[in-house]
């Protein structure tokens, strides 16, 4: 049986390239036998790239998984970058960009750690989702029309998906203007 995780563990978790596995979380991706890589080259119909990056294929209990690996790039249409990603090898982001059609970053996520409550691989795999805490440093850019250029708005720490701890919100002059804790 072919499983592709590779959409739900995309999801799951941010990475950064310094990002700190916990040992726990290695105890449990050492289960894995890396078995064979897929190198992602598609484009559009009309030949500008759509996607590229690659797969590692992992097989674990008789299930066979995939996960993004290393650099992952998509384009628009005309061939732009979209969003520009790094993952380990286990298909967790390290660090996430998300750019608009003009090239300008719109948000970044960068992983600090990354943590797993499982007590068992099996229940590791059967809920990943549930049982890793990831921990990350959001950046959210926003367009200053009285500036036009784009400029920080708000910085903080998110921990799966949610915010967390103490963000900050910045005006178009770079001035804080708000600190909220979550």
């Amino acid at each position: 049986m072919k499983l592709d995780l590779s959409s739900f563990v995309c999801f799951l978790v941010f990475f950064k390239v310094e990002a700190q596995h916990s040992q726990s979380y290695k105890n449990y991706v050492d289960a894995f036998i890396l078995k064979d890589s897929i190198m992602i080259n598609d484009t559009f119909s009309n030949g500008f790239p759509k996607e590229a990056g690659k797969k590692l294929i992992y097989v674990y209990d008789d299930y066979v998984y995939e996960f993004f690996a290393g650099s992952f790039v998509q384009y628009d249409k005309k061939g732009r970058v979209i969003t520009d990603s790094q993952f380990d090898d286990y298909g967790n982001y390290l660090s996430y960009k998300y750019f608009d059609t003009e090239g300008n970053l719109l948000e970044s996520i960068d992983v600090k750690s990354i943590d797993t409550n499982a007590k068992t691989v099996d229940e590791f795999m059967a809920n990943s989702f549930k049982e890793t805490k990831v921990l990350a440093t959001k950046k959210v850019y926003r367009y200053s029309y009285k500036r036009c250029e784009y400029y920080l708005r708000k910085v903080g720490m998110i921990e799966n998906f949610k915010k967390v701890g103490h963000w900050k919100f910045y005006d178009e002059e770079g001035m804080l203007e708000k600190e909220k804790s979550f």
